[in-house]
């Protein structure tokens, strides 16, 4: 790529014209006589968004009625044979929501497959088959990535269908990269995508804007050419005016549709919980941090398993292998140990800025690094680390946690919803007489009552509404996978005046946790502008 074609890149991208703030409301034209809904704000200016530009790049947020706008589009679009692609879990609720909304409103039939079913092998040809002249992507984060097979199918389906249309929403587009979403900009928006569409031009922009990067000098000076003219030349440029100058573009460009504001009438509390840590609890973790030994005996590698064990310590348990039969692999056990042993030295102390495990392997493979007892470790694991890998069992420290947990919440006037993250709390909330939900259930949308729900299975792409408060027993690290979670209570139709959620945040495990997905709230935010629930919640 030429310096001129990436200025020409850029040029083209200030070029793009700017979206009106005038709106017209669709609700008179799209509404069934004796309709009784409206269209909510966000849902009128997605569909406009769409007709104006014949694609749509929506960063709607979790619970500002998606579902509806995917339902409409077709209308509003003219398409004779829509698809509609969303995970599997939300098939049923879709179908439902359907339903209810063909009483008010002019709907077409939309063909629906799975992002699970374009995924499979025997889908190969499936779009083709199907030749859609408009395909919806709900949940578009399942899109995120470039080469997986479902991305490629509908990349490849598109280049050689240009006049299929494709609208892509999500309240969780992105976590960390503008890499996630690039290409959907591109499939919905064809040469309108405010968004570099060579590889050299959307890295630069990548490294400038992203959440943990390193942006080099010419990094800086390929972006400053964008910057300057979107802010001009009295702004400082710096990775807040870049993002501030990155977003009033992005959202102001024909066919992007971005939540503004708070569309949801109710208050959404987080309130955290620091109970004192078990004596036994404690023990544990003060060793973990001294040894770099977790409880199983098992060598710690790098921070990323440190936090891993310590966040099962903090609930009160841990995971250790139950060798078959009771047949203990030694020599397994032995390699895995020593290679992990030799990963945590090198990771605290190499100087060729190699931070894990992998990085170190490919560094002795092709001699960056040169550490013989490293290298024969790596050897003395490779001969064995293909052999099958023993199951696990949980083994409780100390089970106060979840005790905890389900003493607060048979205390509340409001049945809450207690959500984990692993099958070892699954159990002892069952065990504790608990109603769970976890792999292959449904939760029954009746009367709220106290339950526990896995984050893994219902954490997403659920309506949970009826409730209004919540416990979470394991904070998720990710904002992306909190903006979903918090979405299934504190989402469009919700009645109540407040939503709660509690959480703990009791260890220093916990608190990295939280704090990680309150960066990656305020990256997206400072972005997208799209507002996080994580940043705009009342915390206490």
């Amino acid at each position: 790529m030429t310096k001129q074609k990436k200025q020409s890149e850029i040029k083209r991208i200030l070029a793009l014209p700017t979206a009106s703030d005038t709106v017209p409301d669709l609700t008179p034209k799209l509404r069934r006589p004796g309709g009784q809904m409206r269209l909510f704000p966000i849902q009128n200016r997605a569909l406009w968004a769409a007709y104006q530009a014949k694609g749509m790049l929506g960063l709607i947020s979790v619970g500002s009625g998606k579902t509806l706008i995917s339902i409409l589009l077709p209308r509003v679009l003219g398409a004779r044979r829509p698809l509609l692609l969303i995970p599997a879990s939300m098939r049923n609720p879709f179908d439902d929501l359907w339903r209810e909304y063909a009483q008010h409103f002019y709907v077409s039939k939309i063909k629906i497959m799975s992002y699970a079913q374009l995924s499979n092998p025997k889908s190969r040809t499936a779009l083709l088959d199907m030749r859609p002249d408009l395909i919806i992507a709900d949940e578009a984060h399942y899109l995120r990535h470039r080469s997986s097979a479902r991305t490629r199918r509908v990349i490849e389906y598109l280049r050689k269908h240009p006049d299929c249309r494709f609208c892509c929403m999500s309240g969780t587009l992105t976590n960390r990269s503008i890499h996630d979403y690039a290409h959907l900009s591109v499939m919905a928006l064809r040469a309108g995508t405010p968004l570099p569409r060579d590889w050299f031009t959307l890295n630069a922009f990548s490294q400038v804007l992203d959440a943990d990067t390193r942006p080099s000098k010419n990094d800086w000076r390929i972006y400053e050419k964008f910057f300057r003219g979107v802010a001009g030349y009295k702004l400082k440029l710096n990775e807040a005016s870049a993002r501030q100058a990155f977003r009033h573009r992005l959202v102001r460009t024909p066919g992007v549709v971005a939540t503004r504001a708070k569309d949801i009438g109710s208050s959404l509390i987080i309130t955290q919980r620091t109970p004192k840590v078990t004596p036994k609890v404690e023990e544990v973790l003060n060793r973990m941090e001294l040894t770099w030994e977790a409880p199983n005996g098992d060598e710690i590698s790098d921070p990323m398993t440190m936090a891993r064990y310590a966040r099962q310590v903090s609930q009160g348990f841990y995971y250790e292998w139950e060798w078959p039969n009771g047949v203990v692999d030694h020599e397994w056990l032995k390699a895995r140990k020593q290679w992990n042993r030799w990963v945590r030295m090198i990771l605290q102390s190499n100087r060729l800025g190699l931070d894990s495990p992998l990085l170190v392997t490919n560094a002795l493979r092709d001699g960056r690094l040169r550490h013989a007892k490293a290298l024969a470790a790596l050897h003395q694991w490779e001969a064995v680390k293909d052999r099958p890998e023993p199951p696990t069992v949980a083994r409780w420290i100390d089970p106060w946690l979840v005790r905890d947990a389900v003493q607060w919440a048979r205390s509340q006037d409001d049945p809450p919803i207690l959500w984990y993250d692993s099958l070892a709390v699954e159990a002892a909330l069952r065990h504790m007489g608990v109603p769970v939900y976890g792999a292959g259930t449904v939760i029954p949308a009746d009367t709220p009552r106290l339950i526990g729900a896995s984050i893994a299975v219902h954490g997403t792409g659920k309506n949970l509404q009826a409730w209004r408060n919540q416990l979470v027993i394991s904070p998720p690290s990710s904002g992306k996978a909190w903006e979903q979670l918090l979405g299934r209570m504190h989402r469009t139709g919700q009645e109540a005046d407040e939503v709660h959620c509690h959480v703990y945040n009791h260890t220093p495990a916990f608190k990295a946790a939280l704090e990680k997905a309150k960066r990656d709230a305020a990256y997206i935010f400072s972005t997208q502008g799209q507002k996080q629930r994580l940043a705009y919640a009342t915390w206490k």
